[in-house]
C-alpha cells in the first residue's frame, strides 16, 4: 500500500506538473489572443480613422472646389461692375468734353465778336487818326484763338 501511496503521489506530482505546464501554455496562449486581438482593435481604429480622415478630405476638397468657383464669381461680377464703372464714366467724360469744345466755340465766338467790333472801332479811329499823322496796326489788336 505504501508503494501504491508513493506511486500515486508521483503520479499526482507528474499530473500536477503537467498541470502547471498546461496552465502555462493556456496563459501563453490567452495572453498571445488578446494581443492579436489588440492589434486587430488598433488596426480597426486606425482604419476607421483613416475612412473618416478620407472622407473628410473628400469634403474639404468639394468644399474648395466650391469656394474656389464661388471665389471666380465674386471676381468676375467684381470686374463687371467695374467695367461697367469705368463706361459710365467714359461716357461722362464725353459728355463733358462735348460741352468744353461747344463753351470753347461760344468763348470763341463771343473773343471774335470783340475783336471784330474793336476793328470796327479801330477803323473809325485810324480814320480820324490818320487825319492827324498816326497810323495803327489792325494786327496788333487782332485775337487769336484756336480749338
Amino acid at each position: 500500500m505504501l508503494i501504491k501511496l508513493a506511486l500515486a503521489f508521483n503520479d499526482n506530482t507528474n499530473r500536477t506538473e503537467e498541470y502547471q505546464q498546461l496552465q502555462q501554455a493556456f496563459k501563453s496562449a490567452k495572453n498571445e489572443l488578446a494581443d492579436i486581438y489588440d492589434d486587430r482593435q488598433k488596426t480597426e481604429i486606425r482604419i476607421k480613422d483613416y475612412l473618416q480622415l478620407s472622407v473628410l478630405q473628400t469634403r474639404m476638397h468639394k468644399a474648395l472646389v466650391e469656394y474656389s468657383k464661388q471665389q471666380g464669381l465674386y471676381s468676375q461680377a467684381g470686374l463687371a461692375k467695374s467695367l461697367a464703372l469705368s463706361n459710365e464714366n467714359a461716357r461722362t467724360i464725353i459728355t463733358v468734353q462735348a460741352k468744353m469744345s461747344k463753351s470753347i466755340q461760344r468763348i470763341s465766338a463771343f473773343l471774335q465778336s470783340l475783336a471784330d467790333s474793336c476793328e470796327t472801332k479801330n477803323d473809325t479811329a485810324n480814320k480820324h487818326s490818320n487825319q492827324d499823322g498816326v497810323i495803327k496796326d489792325k494786327k496788333s489788336q487782332a485775337v487769336q484763338i484756336t480749338v
